[in-house]
């Protein structure tokens, strides 16, 4: 299984409190409902709670990691360390299925696309962490282009439209075939703002690359959390890994 644990509450700068607790299922599930039902603040928003970690060094752990839908022509590659995501014909993205639900979610990893990604699809191909996922394609998601060195934070519906939060070129973002640590946190009601809006923030090597509010932030009513290899038109060739995952929640205790 991958490990359950880490109540991290900063105490001062460069110091913090950490106890590892493995947890069952049924309490993780409790916990993730607990603060979904909450409102979190701002002044909670820094503090959290580490429902999931796993560096995927074992089977077991492999395994939990799960193709997200399950029809697309992806293959799940598993490595002594990592996922790694092939995407096959007729095929823009591939999501695999991180095991934590919940919609107050942040998700972290290190993602990767490698060299032998088709020259002729590099610069539009992506990895990319979701959340709010649902299996009509909606989701909120970073996206992180390797070899363009740009990144978009956006919001899918169920239509395919997109909306934007941030997007550019980030010098943080490291090019093909090295590893980028990648985070998504999207809670809702932190800063003051209505329980209905969501605040999304999205970083990069520990850079802070976008962050914006969405008034809408129930609309999405999905709770899966993913990562994946995509891109803008047919991906067909391309590949990527992931490890080091890390899903966290708002402190409910803080």
């Amino acid at each position: 299984m991958g490990t359950f644990l880490e109540h991290d509450r900063p105490r001062s700068e460069g110091a913090r409190i950490r106890v590892s607790i493995p947890l069952t299922a049924f309490m993780i599930a409790a916990a993730v409902l607990l603060v979904t039902l909450g409102v979190a603040q701002e002044s909670q928003a820094s503090k959290v709670l580490a429902i999931y970690k796993s560096k995927l060094d074992t089977e077991d752990k492999r395994a939990e990691i799960t193709k997200f839908n399950r029809g697309d022509r992806c293959a799940k590659l598993s490595k002594p360390t990592a996922i790694r995501v092939s995407v096959g014909n007729e095929t823009k993205e591939c999501f695999m299925r991180i095991p934590v639900v919940g919609k107050n979610v942040e998700v972290s990893a290190i993602g990767r696309l490698f060299k032998s990604t088709p020259k002729s699809i590099r610069g539009r191909t992506y990895i990319a962490l979701s959340v709010r996922q649902s299996g009509n394609g909606a989701r909120y998601q970073l996206a992180v282009f390797p070899a363009a060195k740009k990144f978009q934070l956006r919001k899918v519906l169920p239509n395919g439209t997109i909306e934007y939060f941030g997007a550019g070129k980030a010098s943080a973002i490291k090019g093909v075939g090295e590893a980028n640590k990648m985070s998504l946190r999207v809670f809702n009601g932190v800063g003051g703002s209505p329980s209905s809006t969501a605040r999304l923030v999205a970083s990069v090597n520990g850079k802070r690359l976008a962050f914006g509010d969405d008034p809408a932030g129930s609309s999405l009513t999905g709770t899966a959390a993913t990562f994946s290899v995509g891109s803008t038109r047919v991906a067909k060739g391309a590949l990527g890994s992931f490890t080091s995952l890390i899903a966290r929640v708002p402190d409910p205790f803080a």
